[in-house]
């Protein structure tokens, strides 16, 4: 009898070190998520701005063409 409850235990220990093992993932992943999704919000502000001042060089600039060429490349190549 003794030893069905130590191998109970031993099994309780384990399960209680996995559930532990997947809680620290969990929120390793949650914490690594927020960084990610503050990148993601740089990175597009970022895009923002730079679409903005190529608009704007389209409008003041002699060689719309080419910034036209440029700006429709840059939207391509971010999605």
């Amino acid at each position: 009898m003794s030893q069905v409850i130590e191998k109970d235990g031993a099994v309780v220990e384990a399960l209680r070190a996995r559930r532990q093992v997947i809680l620290d993932n969990i929120r390793d992943n949650d914490e690594a998520g927020v960084n990610y999704q503050k990148e993601i919000e740089a990175n597009e502000k970022h895009r923002c701005q730079l679409q903005n001042m190529n608009e704007e060089a389209i409008s003041d600039s002699g060689n719309k063409t080419y910034l036209g060429i440029l700006s429709q490349y840059r939207i391509l190549v971010i999605r």
